[in-house]
């Protein structure tokens, strides 16, 4: 868990310190050319040694470590894609003035 929590705590960092003024997508486009890179070099870095962990003899390392692997290619995709935008949605919540759980209001 804390493989895939780390990248999203890195994004909401980097996306707190852009400039609140300026359009929830632009944010979002700085955001990830700060930090995009270097999410991807270590989720990448992870999913290969899960799979060289794969090669293990063991049935049941093998098994954990692919289905490892296969865990941190989705997240990195969830995380680029709709974590960015639900990101980019709750910008646009707070530029408009808007209540965090009462959004509709």
């Amino acid at each position: 868990m804390g493989i895939g929590v780390d990248d999203l705590i890195i994004i909401t960092l980097a996306f707190d310190q852009t400039d609140r003024k300026d359009a929830p997508e632009l944010r979002i486009q700085h955001t990830l050319e700060n930090c995009g890179m270097s999410i991807a070099f270590t989720t990448l870095t992870d999913i290969v040694a899960f799979l060289l962990g794969s090669t293990s003899s063991i049935p049941a390392i093998q098994g954990f470590c692919v289905y490892a692997a296969l865990s941190l290619f989705f997240n990195f995709v969830y995380q680029v894609t709709a974590f960015t935008a639900l990101l980019c949605l709750d910008a646009k919540r707070m530029n408009a003035g808007k209540m965090d759980l009462l959004f509709c209001f």
